[in-house]
């Protein structure tokens, strides 16, 4: 019924290098500071519609952006890039930027990404754990430090950076500034989870879905007509006769009956699941 993912490492200069099981194995050594884990069927590259991963900071990101389906077919890409962030941690002080605080245009965007002043014109937005943000192709953002978050993702790697810190890594300024939403982040792609309240929401690309009720879980698994991914988020669930281990992602097949869900007083469910372009899907 359900299938664990594999967990890809990725080293990234504002990753962390304290990382603790379930995320690392308790041997290893804290040699690499790791950002990202992804977690994909197999060793290769996947062809899961959707990309679930872990983040780690302990710097900001890049400052970037991501282009929708058209612009990035334009370019030879299968697809763009939408994303949306659960936030399972995060410092007192820990902030995400979204959109930009006033509008502004191509030719501001260009110049300000070269001095470096686009990190204050990103409009820095406090978080705090329960918090989810959808990320919409052309949304100029970036990461704080101090976050740990589930991001859910079309299952491409293709980000345009405007702006790194000094970083000696490649921008891609051209190819960002021909996609960027140069204006605020739209509130309405916010939401916050609390316990005992499901959250469930739809975007053009995928669903997610948030419980921490025995029944929700059986009553969203029932409605799964595509294949989902399931993540257990701060505790463990027996579902029918397998354990969902925290920290793990497993995929589950559609259409496959649960009759049984177990839960630790901590535990909360977060479901993915992908959605066709013109809204045809599960739930």
């Amino acid at each position: 019924m359900f299938t664990q993912l594999t967990a890809h490492k990725v080293a990234k200069p504002w990753g962390r290098d304290d990382l603790a099981p379930p995320f690392v194995n308790s041997g290893d050594t804290a040699s690499e500071h790791i950002g990202e884990l992804w977690y994909q069927s197999d060793n290769t590259n996947s062809n899961d519609p959707i990309l679930i991963k872990y983040l780690f900071t302990s710097q900001k990101l890049s400052v970037q952006v991501h282009p929708d389906d058209a612009a990035a077919r334009d370019q030879g890409h299968r697809s763009g890039k939408a994303e949306c962030w659960y936030i399972v941690d995060a410092a007192p002080d820990a902030a995400l930027g979204l959109g930009l605080k006033e509008e502004i245009s191509a030719g501001e965007l260009r110049e300000a990404s070269l001095s470096g002043t686009i990190e204050h014109m990103i409009d820095w937005k406090p978080t705090k754990a329960g918090d989810i943000w959808y990320v919409e192709p052309g949304t100029i953002h970036a990461i704080g430090p101090g976050v740990t978050l589930i991001e859910v993702q079309q299952n491409i790697d293709l980000t345009y950076r405007l702006y790194d810190y000094g970083r000696p890594r490649e921008l891609h300024l051209d190819q960002a500034i021909a996609v960027a939403t140069r204006a605020p982040y739209a509130m309405t792609n916010h939401g916050s989870y609390n316990r005992n309240e499901p959250l469930i929401r739809h975007w053009p690309h995928f669903g997610i879905a948030l419980c921490d009720d025995e029944n929700q879980v059986q009553e969203l698994a029932s409605t799964m007509a595509t294949d989902s991914y399931w993540v257990a988020i701060q505790g463990d669930a027996q579902l029918d006769e397998q354990t969902l281990n925290h920290g793990q992602v497993y995929r589950r097949r559609a259409h496959t009956p649960l009759k049984h869900a177990e839960l630790d007083d901590a535990t909360c469910m977060l479901l993915a699941w992908p959605r066709t372009i013109d809204g045809g899907d599960t739930l």
